[in-house]
């Protein structure tokens, strides 16, 4: 059988506990906050990247100009004469 001391420092142990697991249901709750809040800024910009990439998905087209980054090196845009060496 535990001591009265014992019990009173598993209260007062159980009790600190209790206030930590609050303290970081505050914290974890104002982040999902705020996270919610990033979402719902980001809404209008990811309806308007939606479309445009659904545009640029509607045109079509062989792709070739349309993906610089696909091209072979020294094979980009370039002004007239320059780059070539014919």
């Amino acid at each position: 059988m535990p001591t009265i001391r014992q019990l009173k420092r598993r209260i007062g142990s159980v009790k600190n506990t209790a206030k930590i697991t609050n303290a970081l249901q505050l914290v974890a709750a104002s982040k999902m906050r705020r996270a919610q809040d990033r979402a719902t800024q980001a809404q209008p910009y990811a309806e308007k990247l939606r479309i445009v990439l659904a545009g640029l998905a509607s045109k079509g087209g062989d792709g070739g100009a349309a993906r610089p980054a696909q091209q072979p090196p020294g094979g980009g845009l370039s002004p007239a004469g320059e780059g070539s060496a014919g």
